[in-house]
């Protein structure tokens, strides 16, 4: 960085507790006023660019409007996922009535927005395995080197390919590899200095002995990380399950087959909730016709609610997506290894061309190599708060069953992306300083776009006394979607839902985050009174 300097504004343009994006040249930077410190960083989100100056302020710490990532202003650092790089930060100074930055706009722009990463040379003293490519797995590998691990350090993904934004696979059934990627696979080698073990699956896992075998070479570890994720059901269909159109959803490859068997067919999706309508979503532009069969009345019924569930179905209806309620496979019409037709309980009989099953995964099949760990009936790996599951092993991801912060004796399994991402970094920051330095009690926070709206949630509530709306009269209409929706367990919001009002639920999980409680009452109040923003503040 040259040794030039910035005035970008006044000390009265930015009031205490507040951030502002400050051109420089013809560059930008997000400062951020706290307690009468500046500070100053790159304003855009590392994961796909959301503006941060519209997220939600907490100290130093701001939050991303649109997933949910998280940055420490003062210093640039990843406090919360998916955001995949650190922000670039620049050192700020008062002069007189003037907030000087200690940069020029070329500075900025050589910056990108993002923070580098020296490369790592390790040492080769120990061996750490990270097991699995997913986002706890990539997240871990990272942590692990910016804690000062300097060891051997392997990561083993049967995927061939690198880790690899799989989130956006159901939204994007085209994408490349170039767009989904989080590093190359020379970032890993050279910046990271791990040995990627792509298309190579771990068969063994022994807790006790402390030794993993992969492609029959039998690895001893110093500490590991079981981070293998599930894998997608297949609903039985009378043998049909496994006919030659009949696909799962879980790698990129599986998402560019399903999307070049699209294009003038009838597809059937099985699955009501995030991928199965997700998929919908996204193969109707194509395909001839697109029915979802489902269990229920409604889509996301059971963690969105019966109103959000009607308008998304009106969404869906409006983009000729045709919802088999309530309905179940009565028969199954075959010719040689292909189905062609499906008959409902409904007594209908409906053509199929390409079946995809979005019903969700099991992680029994991810954690059956292991022995010498306690297991959950479902296979998931029970941990304590800091994922450790024995000594110098650690769970994370889909396959981690973890205590839940807010009830004693009782332990969680939540499948999202940025959760894997944080269950990762907690790992990996434990697994390199040899002990808990970190525990895991993330605020969950999950994304879905369908046909262009784009629902934001936070917190957990797999049950709820009753939801809370603040929206216009039209505004679980598909054609004025925009609302927020307020989950109330015991007269406190467990959880919060918008689509069209960011940055409110980001509010609401740094709220969340800063452990205070937001009771129903308030809640309340403040819509009726037109101050829900300010309540959230």
């Amino acid at each position: 960085m040259s040794e030039g300097k910035t005035v970008i504004c006044k000390v009265g343009d930015i009031a205490e507790g507040s951030m502002k994006e400050v051109a420089v040249g013809d560059q930008k930077v997000l400062v951020v006023n706290d307690k009468g410190k500046f500070y100053a960083s790159g304003h855009k989100c590392t994961h796909y660019g959301a503006q941060l100056v519209n997220g939600a302020l907490n100290g130093t710490r701001v939050r991303c409007p649109w997933h949910g990532a998280c940055f420490n202003i003062a210093t640039g650092d990843i406090e919360d996922y998916p955001g995949t790089d650190a922000l670039a930060s620049f050192g700020v100074q008062i002069e007189g009535d003037n907030v000087v930055l200690q940069a020029t706009a070329a500075d900025v722009a050589a910056a990108q927005g993002k923070r580098s990463r020296a490369p790592c040379k390790s040492e080769k003293s120990s061996t750490f395995v990270v097991i699995g490519g997913g986002p706890a797995g990539a997240a871990a590998v990272e942590a692990i080197r910016d804690s000062g691990y300097k060891g051997k350090l392997i990561l083993i993904n049967k995927e061939n390919v690198a880790p690899y934004d799989r989130a956006k696979l159901s939204k994007m059934l085209n994408a490349k590899i170039e767009q989904v990627q989080l590093r190359s696979t020379a970032y890993y080698a050279e910046t990271l200095d791990v040995e990627l073990r792509l298309g190579q699956e771990v068969t063994a896992l022994n807790a006790v002995a402390k030794t993993i075998t992969v492609n029959g070479e039998t690895i001893k570890y110093d500490a590991a990380l079981i981070a293998t994720g599930g894998n997608p059901i297949r609903l039985p269909l009378g043998g049909a399950e496994k006919a030659s159109n009949a696909y799962t959803l879980r790698s990129i490859a599986d998402a560019n087959l399903i999307d070049s068997k699209l294009a003038g067919s009838d597809v059937v999706v099985f699955g009501s909730s995030f991928i199965g309508m997700e998929i919908a979503a996204n193969a109707v532009a194509k395909a001839k016709s697109v029915t979802v069969i489902a269990r229920s009345d409604l889509p996301f019924k059971q963690s969105l609610g019966s109103e959000i569930g009607a308008a998304f179905l009106k969404l869906h209806e409006k983009q000729k997506v045709r919802f088999m309620k309530n309905a179940s496979v009565k028969e199954t019409h075959q010719e040689g290894d292909r189905v062609v037709a499906l008959t409902l309980s409904t007594g209908e009989k409906i053509p199929v061309d390409v079946v995809v099953f979005g019903v969700g995964v099991e992680v029994s099949t991810s954690t059956s190599f292991v022995s010498g760990v306690k297991l959950d009936r479902d296979g998931s790996i029970f941990c304590d708060e800091s994922l450790l599951v024995a000594d110098g092993l650690y769970v994370a991801g889909d396959v981690a069953r973890f205590p839940d912060p807010k009830k004693e004796g009782h332990f969680l399994r939540i499948e999202h992306w940025g959760v894997a991402q944080n269950m990762g970094k907690v790992a990996g920051r434990n697994m390199a300083a040899g002990k808990a330095v970190a525990k895991f009690d993330h605020v969950p926070f999950f994304w879905t776009m369908q046909f262009g709206k784009g629902l934001r949630y936070c917190g957990h509530a797999p049950s709820y006394d009753e939801i809370i709306f603040d929206k216009e009269p039209n505004g679980l209409e598909a054609d004025s979607l925009k609302f927020v929706a307020f989950y109330v367990k015991d007269c406190n919001v467990v959880a919060a839902a918008s689509v069209g009002r960011d940055p409110v639920v980001s509010k609401v999980a740094e709220m969340m985050h800063a452990g205070h409680i937001l009771s129903a009452v308030a809640v309340k109040e403040a819509i009726a009174g037109g101050k829900l923003l300010q309540l959230l503040s």
